[in-house]
C-alpha cells in the first residue's frame, strides 16, 4: 500500500506520482504525491545527502527515504527543472525563476519575467540563460540572463517594480 504525500495535511487523493523509496537499512515503501496543476514531473536523487526531490505536476516535495513526510514543500506550478551544481536546484513556472538551495533549505523567486512562458534554460559558467515571452510589448520570445550567485538579473522583465523574494526554512541538515 502507498502512503499518500501532500501539501497540504490532507490524508486521501486520487492517485498521484508514485515514487518508491528505499531506505538505509534495506527496506523500501511506496509514496504517492498529490499532484499540482501542470503536466511536469521529475525525480532529483541526492544520495550523499539522503534528499530526494521529487516535483509531481509542478509542486516540489523535499524528502528523505527515512522519513514518510516531506522536510519542506512547495505549491508551485514547476514546468521545467534543471540540476545545479550538487547544491542547487533550478525551476521555472510560466512566469519565474526558482533556486533552491539543498544546503540551506532555502528557496529564491525571480521577479515576474514573463506572463505567458519561460524556455530554453541553460546554465553557464553559474549564469541561467533562457527565453521569456513578451505578451505585452513585442509578442516574441526575449532573451534573459540570471547571474546564480549575486541574483542579478539582465534582459527584459515584466514588472519594473516587483522585487526577488527568498523563502527560508529551518535547516534540515545537521553538522558536527
Amino acid at each position: 500500500m502507498y502512503i499518500p504525500i501532500n501539501t497540504d495535511g490532507e490524508g486521501f487523493f486520487s492517485e498521484g506520482f508514485v515514487v518508491k523509496f528505499y531506505t538505509k537499512d534495506g527496506t523500501n515503501w511506496v509514496a504517492n504525491f498529490k499532484p499540482g496543476w501542470t503536466n511536469y514531473y521529475d525525480v532529483f536523487d541526492y544520495p550523499k545527502l539522503n534528499i530526494v526531490i521529487i516535483i509531481a505536476g509542478g509542486f516540489v516535495y523535499v524528502m528523505s527515504p527515512e522519513n514518510k513526510k516531506p522536510i519542506v514543500s512547495y505549491e508551485l506550478a514547476v514546468e521545467y527543472a534543471l540540476n545545479h551544481n550538487y547544491e542547487n536546484l533550478i525551476f521555472s513556472d510560466s512566469s519565474k525563476i526558482f533556486d533552491y538551495n539543498i544546503f540551506e533549505n532555502s528557496l529564491w523567486c525571480s521577479k515576474r519575467l514573463s506572463v505567458d512562458g519561460i524556455k530554453d534554460l541553460k546554465i553557464q559558467d553559474n549564469v541561467l540563460f533562457g527565453k521569456t515571452y513578451d505578451l505585452c510589448d513585442t509578442e516574441q520570445w526575449q532573451d534573459f540572463s540570471i547571474n546564480l550567485d549575486t541574483k542579478e538579473i539582465k534582459g527584459r522583465y515584466l514588472i519594473e517594480g516587483s522585487s526577488s523574494t527568498t523563502f527560508r526554512k529551518k535547516s534540515w541538515l545537521k553538522f558536527w
